[in-house]
């Protein structure tokens, strides 16, 4: 599993789906966008899940917080990891 180009997916599909909003801002009813769409966000959901059960959350969020402090702390900061990060 690589890291880095897990990410770029996500960003690329990221860029896909504000574009294909772009598009649906003028084109609402327009099926095939917005079954277009739909793939996109699974295959979001998909890779973002892939990401965070290999490398952690991938952005942070209330769910992060337990008691008084950020789960994400507990994790290893990028230059505990061998490699280091994107």
């Amino acid at each position: 599993m690589d890291k880095c180009a897990l990410r770029r997916r996500i960003s690329a599909v990221d860029f896909a789906l504000w574009e294909l909003q772009l598009f649906l801002d003028t084109h609402p009813h327009c099926t095939e966008a917005l079954q277009k769409r739909e793939q996109l966000m699974a295959e979001r959901h998909q890779l973002i899940s892939q990401y965070e059960a290999h490398f952690g959350p991938l952005v942070l969020t209330s769910r992060d917080v337990q008691g008084d402090c950020w789960s994400w702390t507990n994790d290893p900061w990028p230059w505990d990891l061998e490699g280091g990060c994107c």
